[in-house]
């Protein structure tokens, strides 16, 4: 169990999956714990100060522009940078986050949440433990999504340990992601 306050690589990432640290950060994304004062999203917005806890397993970050959002601990943000990301709402079936992270169904738009401040919302389901996980996300920040299109390969760490994720499965949650060809026999 990680119990650091450093971000750590996919190296670490994958040795400390599920034990809520979220600390994940490469180049250009970042979980949101490892946002810092200074950096920039890819929607241009400035993060002033440190991120803190939203409650219910959310981040909370605030900007220079006086707004703030919450955000699930898991979702890998897209910091500026030549990768562009992906807006909630533009995610589709198969996408890869750079957490590993699979989305299994079509993004919902929840439209105003009042609980949270009012800020615009989307769910998303990503795969995780038996059937999924829904997580709710705000509309306007960018998503840092996996280069690799799906299915991913096992040839690199994060695709062996995204199909890992999707094999432990139950095949009811993964009945509607784009076939996995050969690889989805072995299960």
């Amino acid at each position: 169990m990680y119990f650091g306050t450093k971000p750590y690589e996919l190296e670490g990432y994958i040795n400390n999956h599920g034990d809520g640290s979220n600390m994940y950060r490469g180049e250009d994304f970042g979980q949101p714990r490892t946002i810092l004062d200074g950096d920039t999203l890819s929607n241009g917005w400035i993060i002033v100060g440190k991120p803190f806890e939203g409650g219910n397993g959310s981040v909370g970050l605030r900007f220079s522009n006086g707004q703030q959002r919450l955000v699930p601990s898991r979702i890998p943000l897209q910091l500026k940078s030549e990768n562009p990301g992906i807006l909630p709402s533009d995610l589709q079936i198969g996408h890869i986050l750079q957490t590993g992270c699979v989305i299994l169904d079509k993004p919902i738009s929840l439209g105003s949440v009042e609980w949270h401040g009012g800020q615009e919302e989307v769910e998303l389901k990503l795969t995780g433990g038996w059937e999924g996980h829904k997580v709710v996300v705000p509309s306007d920040l960018v998503i840092a999504v996996f280069e690799e299109s799906y299915p991913p390969s096992s040839s690199t760490m994060l695709g062996a340990f995204t199909l890992e994720r999707i094999f432990s499965m139950h095949q009811v949650a993964r009945q509607h992601l784009p076939k996995l060809g050969h690889l989805a026999l072995e299960v």
